[in-house]
């Protein structure tokens, strides 16, 4: 019976693990796009260059630029939601995976 319950346990685990890695890298090419259309509509052809010299910081910026001045919330949901639901689930494996070790 605890054979099985192991078993169980690292499957969800295992599931859980992948499932947030895969919503990761979608929620991260979706968050991509999004910021780039923000910038490029709000400050055209030199916004997106300059915009991908300095990516790291318009990425983090820019879906609250949308929510501020756009009033447009969806990509703050895409870029910060989505990352945390990732999170969740990818700890939330980790979590159960270490607990079914003996």
């Amino acid at each position: 019976m605890i054979l099985k319950l192991r078993f169980f346990n690292n499957l969800t685990a295992g599931f859980m693990i992948f499932s947030g890695t895969v919503a990761m890298g979608f929620f991260f090419i979706w968050g991509i796009i999004v910021n780039l259309s923000i910038i490029f509509n709000s400050f055209g052809i030199f916004g997106l260059i300059t915009g991908l010299i300095f990516a790291p910081v318009i990425f983090a910026l820019a879906p609250f630029y949308a929510l501020l001045f756009m009033n447009d919330f969806i990509p703050v949901f895409i870029c910060y939601g989505g990352g945390s639901l990732s999170f969740l689930l990818i700890a939330c494996g980790y979590l159960l995976k270490n607990k079914s070790k003996p």
